[in-house]
């Protein structure tokens, strides 16, 4: 019986192995894919930007595309204004 105790431990150690090993390959791969997906959209997002704002059609829009637009606006007004106790009263 201790044979079969051993056999038991070997293959519970090789199944967790196993899960593991599958485990870290699944985030890589999506993170990878995230990471194409924010670039995609960030490029996007810089020719919107590049375009006057009564030529954009935001119907045709997705509402992460405006949404990403509408944050590297803000980032930009946040350049541009001179940080102080004064700025936080103009918006």
């Amino acid at each position: 019986s201790a044979s079969r105790k051993i056999k038991s431990e070997v293959s519970s150690r090789g199944r967790k192995r196993a899960m593991k090993d599958t485990l870290t390959e699944q985030p890589e791969k999506k993170l990878t894919h995230r990471i194409r997906q924010k670039r995609a959209k960030v490029s996007e997002v810089k020719t919107l930007l590049e375009k006057p704002d009564h030529e954009i059609d935001r119907m045709k829009l997705s509402v992460m595309h405006i949404r990403l637009l509408h944050e590297a606006r803000e980032r930009i007004k946040s350049k541009t204004i001179p940080s102080g106790p004064s700025s936080f009263n103009q918006r």
